[in-house]
């Protein structure tokens, strides 16, 4: 890792080359921080300091205290509904003239909208489980029978109450481009499906 001081009149900044790239920043102090944070690109690194999640997946904190206890927050606000930080925080102690790398860990999953409702055009019961046809737990029915999906497929399906009377089966496909405010909102009808174990008994 190698940095790079300029100056030219009363400008000055500092350029940190590595393996992720090169990103830009402040001149640094006796100890400074490279946040890797793929994903969360435009996150911004603490409060205050104007420093953000470059294209590249890295922020360079310039200034940071050797010998002792550092927090560096990430603030998940302003990133898109697809980007969940796992970590917003993370403590560091450096040495003198150092350089640490504090890595993030970032999920990106596409969220998808459902609004759906039964075959008689009724939105489904809130609160009802949400399932994979291959029976993973998948979260649940929310207010007026939307249905929020993360980490949605381009197209697929869901069952609904799958061990209830209101069992039933949703087919979803993931709109070509986000709708308002960036949100990718489907809708559906929830087609009813017998149990298995009702099937077999009749």
């Amino acid at each position: 890792m190698t940095v790079m001081l300029s100056h030219a009149g009363t400008l000055r900044g500092c350029g940190v080359l590595h393996g992720g790239g090169i990103n830009l920043g402040a001149p640094v102090g006796d100890g400074f921080a490279l946040v890797q944070a793929p994903g969360a690109q435009g996150a911004r690194v603490g409060s205050g300091t104007g420093v953000r999640v470059a294209g590249n997946g890295y922020a360079l904190v310039p200034h940071i205290s050797p010998y002792r206890w550092n927090t560096l927050d990430l603030d998940p606000a302003g990133l898109p509904m697809e980007v969940e930080l796992l970590q917003t925080s993370q403590r560091v102690a450096p040495t003198a003239g150092g350089i640490v790398r504090v890595p993030f860990e970032v999920r990106r999953e596409r969220t998808l909208f459902i609004d759906a409702t039964d075959a008689l055009g009724q939105p489904l019961p809130f609160a009802a489980q949400v399932h994979s046809e291959d029976g993973l737990p998948l979260g649940a029915v929310g207010q007026g029978g939307v249905i929020q999906l993360r980490g949605a497929q381009d197209a697929g399906a869901l069952i609904i109450d799958p061990e209830g009377a209101a069992r039933c089966r949703i087919e979803y496909r993931m709109p070509d481009a986000p709708g308002a405010y960036g949100l990718s909102w489907s809708v559906g009808v929830c087609v009813p499906q017998r149990l298995a174990a009702a099937s077999a008994s009749l």
